[in-house]
């Protein structure tokens, strides 16, 4: 992938995309997630499905596979996740600014497909990816929306809006190529 950030408009196919739905209303969103490191403090809900560290790893569920496969088409290289979870956001949860875990092959994509039943323009809540001070890419939380860029970009997101009730919900993500960079 040439562009540090690229876009995708309907990731998954419609049956597929309506799975991963179904999917999400099964997780239990018992747990936290860690939005400023060292602090009890955190807002957002965390479904975590591979994660090395902790040794889970669960590569076979079939929407996994097929957005392997979806990732591998579209960057034209193998890439493996490390870290794959669901994240669950509401209005009053935010996310500080970050970066991802780059791995020994510093060859690292975070995808992020928004798994939103539904979503306006006016709810905020866009990724955005920085560069410094200045904001060099965003995405709005569409249903069946994803973008990757490099994990070595700051990233965050905007605040959701007060007027939003949806959940704005993601899987994510965290990849390892193959080849070293």
């Amino acid at each position: 992938m040439k562009e540090p950030i690229k876009y995708i408009k309907n990731f998954f196919k419609e049956k597929d995309y309506t799975e991963v739905l179904n999917y999400i209303d099964t997780i239990g969103w018992n747990e936290r997630g860690q939005d400023f490191p060292g602090s009890s403090y955190t807002t957002h809900y965390t479904g975590q499905i591979i994660n090395k560290k902790k040794g889970e790893k669960n590569i076979e569920i079939p929407l996994v596979k097929k957005a392997l496969n979806n990732i591998r088409l579209l960057l034209k290289e193998e890439y493996f996740p490390h870290n794959l979870y669901f994240n669950s956001y509401k209005f009053g949860d935010e996310l500080q600014a970050h970066t991802d875990k780059v791995t020994k092959t510093k060859n690292n994509k975070t995808l992020i497909i928004y798994c939103t039943k539904q979503w306006h323009k006016d709810w905020h809540g866009e990724t955005l990816i920085y560069n410094e001070d200045d904001v060099i890419g965003g995405c709005l939380p569409m249903p069946n929306t994803a973008i990757i860029f490099d994990s070595v970009l700051l990233h965050s997101m905007a605040p959701i809006s007060r007027y939003c009730r949806e959940l704005r919900n993601i899987l994510v993500f965290q990849l390892e190529g193959k080849k070293n960079a």
